[in-house]
């Protein structure tokens, strides 16, 4: 795993001088980096915190840290100067997976006792998990047509399959979904196949996948849309193969 150095930046001036300022923000590490033959688990990572503010007795200073996607807030703490007046220090951590690309912000902020927080400085934290490869769809297997029942007749059962590779490993497929669409696009199923259907007699790490359905005499006759594709454990998504399915009387 790497941490790289560190990162300074100027955070903006307020026009309101009696409002305190933050001038200098280090970051340590700035960027998070891990080696490709790391294992797939989990670590915590530390970020330490530097600032340089003229923060008034009255004053707090906030360091929080962000997830860059959506901004939700994973951790935060409040900034202590113990040595030097003005040079404040603190830490952040994340418990992160070594597979993870998701990068993340550090915001500083003074904030005031009318809890209004003031100068916000923001540092974005480059994460780069390891390669985990990316999944793919061979085929996807099933009947063309399916004949509805007579009324009294047993259901007509059928499997849809999926034959799943990984460029590096199987293991490091987390799922396989399966949709089907009707001929206005509309999307009437959803499911997470199986990788062991003892019906079907697919097993684990055989890379076949499968989703097993019934017809029976009061459905309709229809052509439906079969979209497959896979997640790996990275949450890299595979391209989606595409097919047809008739059900006929």
């Amino acid at each position: 795993m790497i941490l790289s150095g560190c990162d300074e930046t100027d955070g903006p001036v307020n026009v309101l001088s009696e409002h305190p300022v933050i001038s200098e923000v280090s970051v340590s590490p700035d960027s998070v980096t891990f080696d490709d033959d790391a294992e797939i688990t989990d670590t915590l990572v530390t970020f330490h915190i530097s600032v340089t503010s003229d923060l008034p007795e009255d004053y707090l200073l906030v360091a929080s840290l962000a997830a860059a996607n959506d901004r939700s807030e994973l951790d935060s703490d409040t900034l202590t100067a113990p040595d030097t007046p003005q040079q404040f220090q603190g830490t952040l951590s994340r418990q992160m997976s070594t597979n993870n690309f998701e990068n993340l912000v550090i915001y500083v902020y003074p904030l005031g006792p009318d809890n209004r927080a003031y100068d916000r400085n923001e540092t974005t934290i480059s994460v780069r998990g390891v390669d985990t490869g990316e999944p793919r769809v061979l085929e996807v297997d099933h009947p063309e047509t399916v004949i509805i029942p007579m009324p009294g007749e047993e259901d007509n059962r059928f499997f849809i399959s999926a034959k799943v590779e990984h460029t590096i490993s199987p293991d490091n497929i987390d799922r396989v979904q399966l949709e089907l669409y009707d001929q206005s696009d509309d999307r009437i199923f959803a499911s997470t196949m199986s990788d062991s259907n003892p019906d079907f007699g697919n097993e684990p790490g055989d890379s076949i996948y499968v989703q097993n359905f019934s017809i029976n005499s009061g459905n309709n006759p229809d052509t439906y849309t079969i979209e497959v594709h896979a997640i790996d454990i990275a949450g890299t998504v595979s391209d989606t193969l595409s097919s047809t399915l008739t059900i006929a009387r």
